[in-house]
């Protein structure tokens, strides 16, 4: 007889059970990582599009020519506005960009201007596309050459907002964070 019964419970843990957990923790742990990569994502998106429209309050009294201009010390007037929207149905790659931007991380609102911000921003720099809305909407037989010829007392808009790191990036589908549907009154 064996003189030193052997007690398998307090030996440690067998090969197949070290293994078996490694697999456990080595699948475990990319799914975790993905998951926290998803909803980091979502919650980048989800601060861009409540800055979007923070900003599109703000670029709506700018393009209504109530707010003034850094750039020009000016208010920008319905024909001006009316030109860009005109422009933009004849060729929508040359849409007027009007820049949001906070000068620094504090500042409560933010600084709409057509001129592209020099030095650094307390943030990302939303650049604002001026768009003609679908042709439903704004018929080509209604948006005529001369703001002084159009007939209606509100001309409707499509202002789409694009985050970037920097005025000089360019604005592509990535960067897109929400369009807005606008109406400015003459």
């Amino acid at each position: 007889m064996n003189a030193h019964p052997r007690n398998h419970s307090s030996l440690g843990f067998s090969l197949v059970e070290v293994v078996l957990a490694v697999g456990i923790v080595a699948v475990a742990i990319p799914a975790v990582l993905g998951v926290m990569a998803v909803f980091s994502s979502s919650s980048s998106s989800t601060m861009d599009r409540g800055e979007a429209f923070s900003a599109a309050s703000s670029l709506q009294l700018y393009l209504s020519g109530k707010v003034r201009d850094p750039a020009t010390s000016s208010n920008v007037p319905f024909a001006t506005v009316y030109g860009w929207t005109y422009a933009a149905r004849q060729a929508p790659a040359s849409a007027q960009v009007i820049y949001a931007y906070k000068t620094n991380a504090a500042q409560a609102g933010y600084t709409i201007s057509r001129s592209a911000p020099a030095g650094t921003v307390g943030g990302k720099v939303l650049a604002a596309e001026i768009l003609a809305p679908e042709t439903r909407i704004l018929p080509s037989s209604t948006l005529v050459s001369a703001s002084s010829n159009y007939s209606k007392a509100y001309l409707p808009l499509k202002v789409s907002i694009h985050a970037l790191s920097s005025a000089s990036q360019p604005r592509t589908a990535a960067t897109l964070v929400d369009s807005y549907p606008m109406v400015i009154s003459q």
